[in-house]
């Protein structure tokens, strides 16, 4: 848990739009029952997955880098596949 802390804390440090304190460019995407979800930051889509069967998720864009990922994830062009229980942080 603390080397996730550790990487939760590099990647604020080195990509200002998530420690931007500013709420105007922060949105939310989740389904409708609730199983996943998609924060929206500038470039960056911490995307979640908090339900107990394996998801893909459509992007808003081309997926670029993956910055950081808990879980098994199959990053694809434009959508992420997560594992249950899993999360990813990407850049477009």
């Amino acid at each position: 848990m603390l080397e996730l802390y550790r990487a939760l804390i590099a990647l604020r440090q080195t990509y200002p739009e998530i420690r931007d304190p500013s709420l105007d460019g922060f949105t939310v995407d989740a389904a409708a029952d609730d199983s996943w979800l998609v924060m929206h930051r500038g470039r960056i889509r911490v995307v979640c997955n908090v339900g107990s069967h394996d998801v893909t998720i459509s992007l808003d864009g081309p997926t670029g880098d993956v910055l950081l990922a808990g879980g098994l994830v199959d990053v694809q062009t434009a959508s992420v596949r997560l594992r249950a229980e899993s999360f990813t942080v990407v850049r477009l």
